[in-house]
């Protein structure tokens, strides 16, 4: 339901290549009668008639003083900057130089991104593409881990050429854990922790923030100028989707979940209590801490797409500090980081809009299709005609190399 404003003259300054849209719907399902696309740094000016969810809802708009038709009237809040009234456009760019403020339509580069590529090639280049797209103007490097070992062997590096006109770090981790618990005793071995997941991007990133994403994700949005603008005031150490709540009694329970679990806090008579009577699939009564019964064992930052302080704990995590690195699998990716750095009175925010996590797959779960040869082959070529629609010049490079190597190796998934 759209909340009504009272209507005043407003700019916005488009912060990427963006829609305005005529409904709530993501753009490439619009005809074109239904949408506009405007460029980065674009002016805009209109009549802010009201709000819709994430958009503003616009009324007498013109873009770069040319009229917009009237029914093409919703701004997405995280691709537009709305300016201070009164100041003209024409001499932004004077007075921020004159006064210290960033111009919105210039690169900021406080983020590395880092990603773990364990096959997928069409739906790792998805998940770099529809980032680029939408957060290109928050990245600096992206941190490519290539698994040492690929599933059905297949190949992923293919994927890391398509994407050579950003700063890409290529790195092919020296011991293959996949999904074994991590060997805590190693941790001070360098070659092996730098093999744990999303460890060599976070040794080698000298941001201040940290993007993390799987390699089967669909962004549609600016997710890290979203996530950014949370973190500003240096009360998060993370933000993305907090807990496995579907898989905790905690939540099961109605006591507890992603925005919630800061605030509960049971005595080990109660948790045990939850667990009993609310049966979990990996929780049980011998893995709750009677000390300190939260976070719960399925509390964590999910790895599929968070932005880390990276400035804010670095300095407490290993190889510097004593706690686990992020990647570390004990009950699950992060859990182990996530209780130590929790107890420590750091916080996260559950916000993760803007993406989809395993958007390929039926059951929602990537994990499925690296144990099935057909489900992989489905998922894949799903993202293969998606890529192909969306992102053309990245599909045609990555089905040219792929065709390339397949000359040179017999993998049945080779073949673009």
């Amino acid at each position: 339901m759209a909340q009504l404003m009272s209507p005043e003259r407003r700019e916005w300054l488009a912060l990427i290549d963006t829609f305005l849209k005529s409904k709530l719907r993501h753009s490439r399902d619009l005809p074109d009668d239904q949408k506009r696309a405007v460029r980065k740094g674009v002016l805009l000016r209109g009549v802010i008639a009201g709000e819709v969810d994430k958009y503003w809802l616009i009324a007498e708009a013109t873009v770069d003083d040319r009229a917009v038709e009237p029914h093409i009237n919703l701004v997405h809040k995280d691709q537009w900057k709305l300016l201070e009234p009164d100041v003209d456009a024409t001499l932004r760019s004077s007075a921020d130089d004159a006064t210290g403020r960033e111009d919105p339509t210039q690169p900021r580069n406080l983020v590395d991104v880092v990603i773990c590529a364990y096959g997928k090639p069409y739906q790792t280049a998805i998940t770099l593409a529809s980032l680029l797209q939408h957060c290109s103007q928050h990245i600096d490097k992206i941190y490519f881990q290539e698994e040492r070992q690929q599933p059905f062997d297949d190949e992923v590096v293919s994927v890391v050429e398509c994407f050579r006109h950003k700063s890409i770090v290529h790195f092919k981790p020296q011991h293959h854990i996949g999904v074994a618990f991590t060997d805590k005793q190693r941790l001070k071995q360098d070659d092996y922790r730098r093999s744990i997941r999303y460890q060599y991007g976070w040794e080698e990133s000298d941001k201040p923030f940290l993007f993390l994403t799987h390699n089967d994700c669909l962004y549609e949005t600016d997710i890290i100028g979203g996530m950014l603008r949370r973190l500003e005031g240096q009360e998060y150490a993370g933000v993305g989707r907090v807990g496995q709540c579907w898989n905790c009694p905690a939540h099961s329970a109605g006591f507890c979940d992603g925005n919630t679990y800061a605030n509960y806090k049971p005595d080990y008579a109660e948790a045990a209590a939850i667990v009993q009577n609310h049966p979990s699939p990996r929780t049980f009564i011998e893995g709750i801490d009677r000390e300190s019964p939260m976070p719960f064992p399925e509390c964590r930052l999910n790895e599929f797409g968070c932005l880390v302080n990276l400035q804010m704990v670095r300095n407490l995590v290993s190889p510097i500090g004593e706690i686990e690195p992020f990647g570390t699998l004990s009950l699950d990716i992060g859990t182990d980081w996530f209780r130590k750095l929790s107890l420590k009175g750091y916080r996260f925010l559950n916000w993760y809009e803007g993406m989809i996590h395993a958007w390929c797959a039926e059951d929602a779960s990537g994990l499925s299709a690296d144990n099935d040869f057909a489900t992989y082959c489905r998922n894949e070529t799903k993202a293969k005609v998606y890529l192909s629609k969306y992102h053309g010049a990245v599909f045609n490079e990555l089905a040219g190399r792929r065709y390339a190597s397949s000359l040179r190796r017999l993998s049945p998934l080779s073949t673009p």
